[in-house]
């Protein structure tokens, strides 16, 4: 598994750019600290030493479409590490249009659930499967409703319209309540979802009545079927 120096990423999230031409024909500015970064990040099988970290978050921060796939946080050990850096994201908050987070190593999903309040410009969000790697599973906490609260609220996501909520069979280590299905779908502004999939956690009676304040816009709706608990309207 390749690891980029922080170098790298230092100058990858240094790169200058410049956003599409606005009208006339004539480039947007660069603005001082703005218009920094890659548009497009996609990686795949990807360790990220701790030094690197830093540099990392900030060049993840700056992209437009973000993909990761496999990528693993590591110290000096050699032993995964959480990644409490996403708690700064507050002065960098992360551009992403379209996000997809698929099978993480090496932190917890508080860490990741942050990053993902942060994802205000976000139209798409994929969350797949949050796997603790080589951490035993009694290290990863999962995510409660008091969490899902403190980190999801209805001006978290206000241009969301696709969110993907999938599980891996047999390596799936988070399983959403029926509580806390039923609030994501409440902080999201009705009729604007076109695309809700969901498999590995229970869809109850709560999630069903927040999900019908979608049916308007609804396009693509995906649901496990061993995931539908009895009461659902969706038998």
């Amino acid at each position: 598994m390749p690891r980029p120096s922080a170098e790298i990423w230092r100058e990858l999230s240094s790169l200058k750019k410049r956003d599409p031409p606005a009208s006339g024909g004539q480039p947007v500015p660069l603005r001082p600290g703005f218009n920094r970064g890659v548009d497009i990040l996609d990686l795949t099988r990807v360790s990220v030493t701790h030094e690197a970290k830093y540099w990392f978050l900030r060049t993840c921060a700056d992209a437009k479409e973000l993909r990761m796939l496999e990528v693993a946080f590591m110290v000096a050990n050699g032993k995964p590490d959480n990644c409490q850096l996403f708690l700064q994201l507050k002065k960098r908050r992360p551009q992403g249009r379209k996000v997809e987070i698929v099978e993480f190593n090496g932190y917890n999903v508080i860490d990741q659930l942050t990053y993902l309040s942060h994802l205000v410009e976000a139209r798409s969000i994929t969350w797949i499967s949050p796997v603790a790697g080589r951490l035993p599973i009694q290290t990863l906490p999962l995510p409660t409703l008091v969490d899902l609260k403190q980190f999801i609220t209805p001006t978290t996501w206000p241009k969301l319209r696709a969110l993907d909520l999938t599980g891996i069979p047999r390596r799936q280590l988070v399983k959403f309540s029926d509580e806390c299905i039923a609030h994501i779908l409440d902080c999201v502004p009705d009729s604007q979802l076109e695309v809700f999939k969901l498999q590995g956690s229970t869809f109850g009676p709560l999630g069903a009545k927040a999900l019908k304040k979608q049916f308007p816009c609804l396009q693509d709706l995906r649901l496990e079927p061993d995931g539908i608990d009895a009461q659902s309207e969706f038998l």
